[in-house]
């Protein structure tokens, strides 16, 4: 897999989709999905087969985040 480099929470990705996220306490690393079309951030998971379902947006719209390059 490789990523993109880290982008700062301020910025928003410019296509929807799944992304990395750091977690709030900056001790993890999270996998979650934005989307474009509302301009949100959903809940992050450790999983990516889960953040990628998630249905509730984040409390945390600002963490760093990259991209997952396929």
């Amino acid at each position: 897999m490789k990523l993109t480099p880290w982008f700062d929470g301020d910025e928003k990705p410019a296509r929807t989709g799944l992304y990395q996220r750091m977690a709030p306490a900056r001790e993890a690393i999270t996998y979650a999905y934005y989307a474009h079309s509302v301009g949100k951030w959903f809940l992050g998971d450790p999983k990516a087969e889960v953040a990628d379902k998630s249905v509730t947006h984040s409390w945390w719209q600002k963490l760093p985040w990259r991209g997952i390059e396929k």
